[in-house]
């Protein structure tokens, strides 16, 4: 399946889910333009790799796993997905 099927078949799935709207920023011409839309229409594949990566960091499987699903080659670039705050990273080590 091309990428583009598969972000397509992301958003579809996502607007089930009803996540409601997100507020976007964009510069055009030097100019902020602030744009609302629905959250499902923003998801893609990184979107749902780096969902993935977090929410199987928190859940405590190893980090070795989680690189050979998601395909990382090194530790140091799987953690950049891995997006945790610092109450989660204390409940995690509790």
């Amino acid at each position: 399946m091309s990428d583009q099927t598969i972000n397509y078949k992301i958003k579809d799935v996502s607007e089930l889910t009803e996540l409601g709207d997100k507020k976007t920023t964009k510069s055009k011409g030097g100019l902020k333009v602030y744009k609302q839309a629905p959250k499902y229409t923003l998801i893609k594949t990184h979107t749902v790799r780096r969902s993935f990566c977090t929410n199987a960091y928190l859940a405590g499987v190893p980090v070795i796993d989680i690189m050979s699903i998601s395909t990382h080659t090194t530790e140091s670039s799987n953690m950049r997905y891995i997006k945790i705050t610092k109450e989660q990273q204390a409940d995690r080590m509790a």
